[in-house]
């Protein structure tokens, strides 16, 4: 078995750009760059297994406005992609849904990101075969502001995995949203602060089977929707099986109006047990078994 090869990528290398980093890898390759501000840098990325990774500090991948193919900073369409330890910022496009990761196909692994004052977080397609994990990594300020990009938007893949995150201050979108077939959620903080305007803080608006535990999720004063998890909101005929697990959560309201804890479409199934509701005027929507 051959070594693995490292690309290295910084301003004192030979290879100072990520998008030329990326023309020269090869399946199996990590790509390491140096802790650096990179403005108007991004890549496609088509190759079978790639690694890139942040060393020595975190690089930061500033768009300035800027995207790869009018989508995003990095954009996945290979086998599998691992991102670790970078900050990708603010991507716009004229469509209005510039992406710090837009993810098109295959296996998208994320770990210790910022994403920050984008027009969404990451934004992925959809494709049942592929799947996108995240861990330690931070989504705030994403979102056009029209209720249509988000800090994290899922599509219609197989699997999502969201552990140990935090999610704040997405503009006027939701803080996380998935249409995945199975959507596991644990042990985040999904938190919208003072003064934001988010809407839903969890929308999984296709249904499928939803896994939500162990996290804190709070809703701000001044939402722009008074649902803060939402189940099935726009239908359930994607997935043949459609399934709620609420479990060890802390959900608190600080909308003084009052909110819908859990909003759930009739034909679904919600099991909720050992979570803590806090907040005024409060109520449950279930439109199925719960």
């Amino acid at each position: 078995m051959s070594a693995q090869r490292i690309v290295r990528v910084g301003p004192a290398q030979a290879i100072t750009t990520l998008r030329e980093a990326v023309r020269r890898a090869s399946d199996g390759d990590v790509i390491e760059i140096d802790a650096a501000t990179y403005r108007r840098d991004g890549a496609t990325f088509t190759q079978r297994d790639l690694t890139i990774r942040g060393v020595n500090g975190r690089p930061r991948f500033d768009a300035d406005g800027t995207s790869e193919e009018g989508k995003g900073i990095i954009v996945a369409r290979g086998g599998r992609l691992v991102v670790e330890n970078l900050e990708l910022a603010n991507c716009r496009v004229a469509d209005e849904n510039g992406a710090g990761i837009r993810h098109e196909a295959g296996a998208l692994v994320v770990a210790n990101v910022i994403f920050r004052n984008n027009e969404n977080g990451i934004l992925s397609g959809n494709d049942e075969r592929a799947s996108v994990e995240i861990r330690d990594s931070q989504f705030i300020e994403n979102g056009h502001g029209d209720g249509y990009s988000h800090n994290l938007y899922v599509g219609r893949v197989g699997r999502l995995i969201v552990r140990s995150s935090y999610f704040t201050r997405a503009r006027v979108g939701h803080l996380l949203k998935s249409r995945a077939r199975v959507s596991v959620i644990e042990y985040n903080r999904l938190t919208d602060e003072p003064s934001g305007t988010a809407s839903y803080e969890i929308d999984l608006p296709d249904g499928g089977i939803g896994i939500v535990t162990g996290n804190l999720i709070e809703q701000s004063a001044t939402t722009e929707n008074s649902t803060i998890i939402a189940f099935g909101a726009e239908g359930l005929g994607q997935w043949p099986t459609n399934r709620l697990y609420l479990s060890h959560n802390t959900v608190v309201n600080h909308r003084p109006a009052g909110c819908t804890f859990v909003s759930t479409r009739e034909g679904s199934a919600a099991h909720l047990s050992n979570n803590l509701f806090v907040g005024p005027n409060c109520r449950m929507a279930f439109g199925g078994p719960a």
